[in-house]
This record gives C-alpha cells, structure tokens and sequence, in this order.
C-alpha cells in the first residue's frame, strides 16, 4: 500500500467512525491532535508535578514547540540524581461504557531520545502510557519509568508501550535499546530488539534508539479482536505495513471507565548515560466498536442527519478517490506473502521469513556434512551454517527416512505455528526450504546451545542463580504467551530442556514446535491426540490416555523448574538410592519432610544469600504445583507467571501437606474401570511417567 492509499484508508475509516457515533448517540469519537505543541495548544496538556520526594526537573514545553520530558543533555550543565518527567492530555478518556463496551483506540507521535553516552549506558528511555494515575510512585525513576514503585512492582493497573534503553535485571530485559508491550508489569509481554547484538536483524540499526533517530510510532488497540498492534519507524510518516509488535490481551480487564493517557521518560543515577527525551507531535482516537451498542429508539429523529452525512462521506471519498487515481492509475499489486503449498491442501503463509534454495542452504551446512551437525531427534537433525552474507544459521532437517506424509506434517505444523509468532523467548524462524523431498526450516545459531547441554552434560554447576532465574522466568512467559497471547492456544507438546535455547547473553528461547498444535481456546481443557513427548516431563493424562491441554505443558514447565533448581535431570538411573532416580518423586518426598531446601543445588546453595535461597525455596513449591498429577490442580501459566514474577515468597500453603496428591478425574484415565478415587502416591509406580516410553521418534 503506498502513502497516497494509505490517506485515503485513514480518511475513509474517520468518515466512517464519525458517521457510527453521530448515529448512536456518542458524538464526535474522543479526538485530539498536536501537530505541535506551541502556546496556542500547550493548555490542552499537564505536566505531572511529582510529590515531595522528587527532587528533579518535571517535563516542560521547549523554544522548539516539542515537549521535554527530561532536558536536552547539551543544555545541562548539571543534574540530578536522576529524573522523571511526565505529560498527559488535560482531560481523562473514557475507555469503558456500560451501553457500548470497551472502547478501541489509535495513537501516533514522532519522537527522539537524544544520548550522551554510547551503548549500553542509556539514561533509561520513555513510555506511552494509558493509566488510572498521574504522578510517579514514590522513587520511581530509572528502570521504573516513573510507573512503579521499587516496593510494589505490581501494585499499579496500566498499559504502556516501552521505548527502553536500560538493559535491567529487575525486568529481564532483553537488552539496553528494545521497544516493549507493558500490561501492569514493566516486564514486557512482548518485545522487539534493537540493539546492536539483536537476534531481530530487521530491527537494528532501522530502531536503534541510540542513534538519535526521530521516530514515529503508531500504536492500535482493537477491543473486539483484543489485539494490541504496534508499528514504528525511523524515515516515514507513512505507517509500516508490518507492525513490529502485536499482542492478544483484554483490555478491559485492566482499564477503568476513564484513563489518563501520556508519556513518561526517566534518567538514572548520575553515574550512568543522560538522555533527553523530546515530543514532537502527537494524535489520539478512542471510538466504540461498530457492532456494540443498544438499538436507540430517538435514532429515526437523527435520520436527515445520517443522510446528510452519508451523503458528504461519499462525496469526499470519491473525490479522494478520483484524485488518487488520476494521480497513480496503474498502482502495484503489493508484494505477495511467501507461500507454500503442499498437496494442495495445505498453505503455510507468512510475511516475516525468507525462502532459501536447498543449493543455498547445501553451500552454508557444507552440503549437511557431519561436522555441521550439532544436534539430533527423533525426526530431524540440525546442522550449524553461515549465509553468503555472513549470517550464522542452524538448519533443522527433517530426516529423510521419515514418511512423507509424517514429513510433510511436521513440516508444516512447525512453520504454521512458528512463522507468525513473536515473543522475546521464542526462537525465531528465519526461513523454509522444501525442495526434492527435503524440508528444512532455517533459525538464528545459538552459541551457548541448548539447556540440556548443560544438565545432560553436568555442567549445570556453570549457571549461576540469576541465570536460572533468568531462564525460568523467560520460559514462563513464552508458554504463557503461547496460551493466552495469541488468538487461539497453541499447544507445544515437548517441553524440555533440550528444546531451551541460549543466547550470548543466556536469554532463554524456546524451540522446536514440530509437535505444536494450534487448538481454539474452548477446546483447551482437553484433546485426545496421540501420546507425545519425552520421558519425564510427560504429564501423566499424556501417557495414560493421549489426553492433552495446556496444564500438560505446565507440567513439562515444572519438570524444568526442578532440573534448574536441583541441577539435576528429570530421570537418573544411576542415582544409588532408587527414591532418588525421578526428580519430581524425590522433591515431593523433601517437601513433605519438610527438608525441601536440600534439593535445591547444593553447589549453588553454597554461593547465594538466604534471600536467593528463600527465592529459590519459592520456585520449588512452584515447580510441585506444576507437576500435580492432576491436570485440574495445576495452576494455569498465567498464575505461574504471576507467582513468580511476585514478591511474596510464602507460596507453600498452596501445596497438600499429606502424601497424597488430588486424584486424576477419572475421564483422564484410560478406562472407566479405573476407581475415581485413585491417587497418585509415592509408593505407587504403576502411573510413573517416567516408566512410559516416549513415542517420539
């Protein structure tokens, strides 16, 4: 879509949001725009005055007619400790009607981030926020973003869009120059990276907010969708036609009937980078849904008014129409999305990855040789390469002496649920080839491999406490991103340490989706599929009766947890005392003794501080939930996510105290025959998953 269609959809959808309001009596949609900020306009704005504990500089109109959140660095001769400044339109928005629903929303604003120091010593960054409150929680600048307080990270209710360029540990953050999607926690959902060592080339260096880009950014929320889609852009004022962050999320769950929107920007502590943070321009439309809202039984009095409108819309847009075409009567056909087809039935369509040649791909893995290989399946090997244009790839191969039909179906379930995905702990495809009955799917090369390596390999003892933490964290969020953030839950199906992949900087990715399954969100308490998995992170349902929902992927989750916490494997057969040899048995037997500190790392027990450890107490009683052999016990992922974002450390009443674990329902087991009052105990090995065996090839 060029500029020229793209102002004229916008005037088209306007025309069309205005005739919708005058027709069930809301009026003109809730509009503003800055096309500057000048003193004809400066009164349509608050700049927040921060409470008594604030010491700093509060955001202010400049000579330039823009808005400083915090001052231009040139222009400071000193500063503060650090800074916050704030901004938001005059009046609230109302976002919540009881006859029309939620509202949906679209705002853009250019913007820059001046830098005085290079990467990665930022000052902080800045946020477009939508919140019930104004003034910054008590020390809340740096990494807060004058949103939260460092007491209670949890304690406020909004959304914010993060242009950030503090790479913080308190968030797990993905790098010091990201653009995230914030939903009452700074620890983004979502996350494009565009720093320098990015796994998302197509980021850098076109959003590397140390380069004192101006840019745009256009931000949508569609409350009938629940889809929050952000785009950005550093040469245009044309809106992308990819966004580069999009997330599922009900909105109305978080908002108020009326919310202030703005932006808030933060220094930190003088010993780091100094930015100034500048606002250009900026629009806001918040509109109700088209299909919402009650028959008004007045609206036959507002007809000649419809009809007038009506009219005047459809003269506008012929005329746009007519001078559009006279301008540019032959427009291209926009380039089509990369597609595969296979035996005709199937189509695999994506916009963000790239379809290579099987010669290229022979050329980068040194025609697959052995050396190349580092790492193998069931059902496929994968082979490091390097591009012609330097880039290091692993290609996963299907073996060729699988099925064709069993190939072709693996092939395409990964690359359906893969190639649309975006979240900071997935593994990004970044390719496809299937030519001369060869399937091949292309990923970024991790340097550090997988986390198997190092628990398989008994070099577990080399990450260190926050690492874990890191890990687990990242994981979490992944797998809720995969049930709740998309339109339908998909499934992973084989959650594991071997399919945990670590960046450079042991970023955590989670890999391999060949057996993902995408499934709507009504049928996710339970499908019946055939058995899949790996011994000792299958869930007990899985191997009994092939039923499968998304508490089996917690389990698989809580499995990991233990491994990490533990530095252990699921299932060692070479632990001399046999009570010892399946990992989840062995902890539940210390918890219920209460010993359950001893099985955390005795090597990093030694090393971290009685908070760590109590932390780590904490993940444990965690992990016990997610292993519940009940699937109707296990909490869901958001819940996980939750406990362990939080600060209370006393989770422990959650778990039973006796030595019985909630029985199974009896539909999960495989026969009616079954008794309903059956429980899982420790004595009793005939349920063990880890007894079963996998039927992954």
């Amino acid at each position: 879509m060029n500029g020229s269609q793209m102002i004229f959809k916008q005037i088209s959808f306007m025309l069309l949001v205005i005739l919708y309001a005058a027709g069930h009596g809301l009026g003109t949609p809730q509009h503003f725009e800055f096309a500057s900020f000048n003193n004809s306009r400066i009164e349509d704005v608050i700049f927040v005055k921060q409470d008594s504990w604030y010491g700093g500089q509060d955001a202010q109109q400049g000579s330039d007619d823009a808005i400083w959140l915090n001052p231009d660095p040139a222009l400071v001769q000193t500063r503060a400790a650090a800074n916050i400044g704030k901004m938001a339109y005059k009046s609230p928005i109302t976002f919540k009607s009881s006859e029309f629903g939620m509202a949906s929303f679209t705002t853009s604003f250019r913007f820059k981030i001046t830098n005085t120091r290079p990467y990665p010593n930022g000052g902080s960054g800045m946020v477009f926020f939508i919140a019930d409150y104004l003034k910054a929680p008590e020390k809340s600048y740096g990494r807060y973003f004058g949103m939260v307080s460092p007491n209670a990270l949890n304690a406020q209710r909004f959304l914010a869009i993060e242009f950030d360029t503090h790479q913080s540990t308190t968030f797990f953050d993905i790098s010091a120059s990201h653009i995230g999607i914030d939903i009452s926690s700074l620890r983004s959902a979502v996350v494009a990276d565009s720093s320098p060592n990015s796994s998302q080339p197509q980021y850098y260096p076109e959003l590397y907010l140390y380069y004192n880009f101006t840019f745009t950014a256009w931000i949508d929320y569609n409350s009938s969708s629940k889809l929050i889609q952000v785009w950005m852009s550093n040469s245009t004022l044309i809106r992308p036609s990819q966004p580069i962050l999009y997330y599922n999320y009900n909105l109305s769950d978080v908002f108020n009937e009326t919310m202030f929107v703005g932006f808030s920007a933060t220094n930190n502590a003088s010993e780091d980078g100094m930015e100034g943070h500048v606002l250009y321009s900026w629009n806001f439309t918040a509109y109700f849904p088209l299909d919402k809202g009650p028959k008004n039984s007045g609206s036959t009095l507002k007809l000649p008014f419809l009809i007038a409108g009506v009219l005047l819309a459809v003269i506008i847009v012929g005329c746009v129409s007519f001078f559009l075409w006279r301008r540019n009567p032959r427009s291209p056909r926009p380039r089509p999305s990369i597609v595969g087809r296979f035996n005709g039935s199937e189509t695999v369509t994506s916009n963000h990855v790239a379809h290579y040649s099987l010669r290229q791909l022979k050329k980068a893995t040194n025609n697959f040789g052995e050396s190349n290989r580092i790492g193998e399946g069931g059902s496929s090997n994968v082979y490091k390469g390097v591009l012609e244009d330097g880039r290091m790839i692993a290609a996963k191969r299907l073996k060729v002496t699988l099925h064709k039909d069993k190939k072709e179906a693996e092939f395409i379930s990964e690359l359906k649920v893969i190639s649309n995905m975006r979240h900071r702990n997935l593994l990004q495809l970044r390719g496809w080839c299937y030519e001369s009955e060869e399937a091949i799917l292309v990923y970024d090369f991790m340097s550090k491999g997988s986390l198997g390596q190092y628990i398989y390999g008994n070099e577990i003892g080399s990450l260190s406490s926050n690492i874990r933490l890191k890990i687990i964290a990242g994981i979490a969020s992944a797998l809720e991103y995969l049930h709740f953030g998309l339109g339908e839950c998909v499934l992973h199906r084989d959650v594991k340490a071997a399919n945990v992949l670590l960046s450079d900087e042991y970023e955590p990715l989670l890999g391999d989706f060949g057996m993902a399954r995408l499934i709507s969100h009504s049928q996710v308490d339970a499908i019946t599929m055939t058995a899949a998995g790996t011994t000792g992170y299958m869930a007990p349902e899985v191997a009994f009766s092939g039923r499968f929902s998304d508490k089996a992927d917690i389990y698989g989750f809580g499995v990991l947890m233990l491994e990490l916490a533990c530095g252990r494997r699921a299932i060692d057969y070479l632990r001399l005392n046999i009570e010892e040899v399946r990992l989840v048995e062995w902890v539940w037997s210390l918890h219920l003794n209460n010993t359950l500190i001893e099985a955390i790392d005795s090597k990093m027990r030694l090393e971290i501080s009685e908070l760590q450890i109590e932390q780590w107490r904490k993940i444990l009683h965690i992990a016990l939930m997610c292993c519940n052999p009940s699937p109707d016990a296990r909490p869901s992922m958001r819940l996980v996510c939750s406990m362990i974002e939080g600060d209370d450390l006393s989770v422990a009443e959650l778990l039973p105290r006796s030595r019985k674990w909630e029985p199974l329902p009896m539909e999960n087991w495989p026969s009616a025959s079954t008794s309903a009052t059956h429980s899982w105990t420790k004595q009793d090995k005939s349920h063990d998953p880890g007894l079963t065996t996998s039927s992954k090839e």
